[in-house]
């Protein structure tokens, strides 16, 4: 692209405000290619698949940009793949990526494990859970990355693929250790770099569109307020990779305010799990990806407001709606 690189756009919520329902979202930018994902559907809630890029008029700060790129993600989310027997496979090799061939049109669901606090009869019913949709649920387009904490540390244990006997085999090997009753400071240290670690190593990886983190964990040892900066970091670290978090089980004010800035959903505890993680995978549905050149080059870490419009009537719009330009020092706007 003429030496320029891509920019995402990606949601950054008030984590260094009052929040609150009203509490708006954000975004960062960081070079010259402003992408942005959309969503589009009909007033029956269909969605529209026939658009180009004279469909769309988009502006920033009021100011007219001329749409560059624009690319369809199909995803198919109707049908799930043929049931697999009920029975543990062997530990076998981790599988490999799929060839970049097989890569179009398809969805990334990162499962992230954090044991560090909870009963061990609760981490067999998260395994199981996870178990039961990796056999029964899941779909053509999607693929799986399985992550665990492990020590303090984020480990992977299968990189991305759809073979599910290797997902099975990842998600079984996962600790079950005894609960780890360390210091409400220290855990919730552990479990903000946990999930941070996560959303960088899905900012690296060569998938367009959204994802979703699922995070099962217990317990979110954070009050409203606490180490907002961090909490501002995950943040961008997601918005990078254009991921949703989706707690299952954790819960408390300040993952919430979280959860709510990268577009995720809190599943707490009580929820059917199985269930849960389909209902975040099909969040992940077909949408446009459009790119445009910003006219505005200030590196000046100020905020620009995003509109985008059809040319045609009687569609409902779904995307981010401004983001922060690039800065050397991070600013962040009440």
């Amino acid at each position: 692209m003429n030496g320029m690189q891509w920019r995402l756009v990606y949601a950054v919520g008030l984590l260094l405000g009052s929040g609150g329902a009203n509490a708006q979202s954000e975004i960062y930018g960081n070079t010259d290619l402003v992408t942005v994902c959309i969503g589009v559907t009909d007033q029956n809630g269909h969605v529209i698949e026939d658009l180009n890029t004279g469909d769309f008029a988009v502006t920033e700060d009021g100011k007219t940009q001329k749409v560059w790129t624009l690319l369809f993600r199909k995803l198919d989310i109707d049908e799930p793949l043929p049931e697999i027997p009920a029975t543990h496979p062997a530990a076998t090799a981790a599988a490999a990526w799929p060839p970049p061939d097989k890569l179009e049109h398809r969805r990334l669901l990162a499962m992230l494990f954090d044991f560090s606090a909870m009963a061990t009869p609760d981490q067999a019913s998260v395994r199981e859970s996870a178990v039961n949709f990796i056999r029964h649920g899941m779909k053509p387009a999607d693929l799986v990355i399985v992550m665990a904490q492990t020590s303090g540390h984020m480990e992977v244990l299968q990189d991305v693929t759809d073979d599910r006997a290797a997902l099975e085999a990842a998600v079984m090997r996962v600790d079950a250790g005894i609960a780890n009753l360390e210091s409400a400071v220290l855990n919730a240290s552990r479990k903000l770099t946990t999930i941070e670690t996560a959303c960088r190593r899905l900012s690296s990886m060569p998938l367009l569109g959204n994802k979703a983190l699922l995070y099962f964990a217990e317990r979110f040892p954070l009050e409203a307020g606490y180490n907002r900066t961090a909490l501002a970091n995950i943040a961008n670290a997601c918005g990078r990779a254009n991921t949703a978090i989706y707690p299952i089980r954790a819960a408390n004010d300040s993952l919430t305010r979280l959860v709510a800035a990268t577009g995720g959903s809190i599943f707490p505890r009580g929820s059917d799990m199985t269930s849960s993680i389909k209902l975040a995978r099909d969040n992940i549905g077909s949408h446009y990806v459009l790119g445009y050149f910003s006219t505005n080059m200030r590196d000046d870490g100020g905020y620009r407001s995003v509109n985008v419009n059809l040319t045609r009537s009687g569609a409902r719009l779904d995307y981010p709606h401004g983001y922060f330009a690039n800065s050397y020092f991070w600013s962040f706007r009440r």
